[in-house]
């Protein structure tokens, strides 16, 4: 039966501190967008939850499925094709650039 470690009151803080920098650092991969990034740092900060916390509580499971739907979600979508309106607005102002 695996060992369960107990964290200090400075460890957990710091373990937190970890899960914030790495939720940061996906929004900042989500604004660029960088989707591998953006994956990569929420599953850190989902991996940081899972080995530190106790993941029977409800805010470390509610914490834990929140991070995982966010990781889900498409951070580069494709452009829409505006070409179609591009040309009838040319054509409505005369064919003219």
């Amino acid at each position: 039966e695996p060992v369960t470690m107990q964290l200090s009151a400075q460890e957990s803080r710091l373990v937190r501190e970890q899960v914030v920098l790495e939720i940061q650092l996906a929004e900042v991969a989500a604004l660029r967008p960088e989707p591998a990034a953006f994956k990569t740092s929420l599953g850190a900060a989902i991996a940081l939850l899972r080995r530190n916390f106790d993941t029977t509580s409800a805010e470390v499971d509610g914490a834990v499925a929140l991070l995982e739907e966010t990781r889900r979600l498409e951070i580069a979508p494709a452009k829409p094709d505006i070409s179609g309106s591009l040309s009838r607005l040319r054509s409505a102002r005369g064919g003219d650039d």
